[in-house]
């Protein structure tokens, strides 16, 4: 189940909007929109987009959330909040 407090849930939790849409199940690895971690490391995400209020979030490659080394490099390279 998607955390209801996030556009994955298919509604905004802003506004409560249904009208939420996602390129996730559209773009290609190549397409969709990535951050650069190190020279060979590159994370990718997916957005999510409320129509109702143009709210807008970004979420990593679920299968990357997955991949430890990855986690490990962006935890020693990004600052916590």
């Amino acid at each position: 189940m998607e955390n209801s407090h996030s556009l994955k849930s298919g509604k905004c939790p802003l506004c409560g909007s249904t009208e939420v849409y996602t390129d996730k199940d559209i773009t290609q690895r190549g397409e969709s929109r990535q951050i650069p971690v190190s020279t060979f490391t590159t994370i990718y995400f997916y957005s999510y987009i409320c129509f109702g209020c143009g709210f807008m979030e970004n979420h990593v490659n679920d299968d990357q959330l997955k991949n430890k080394k990855l986690i490990s490099k962006i935890k020693n390279s990004w600052k916590k909040i």
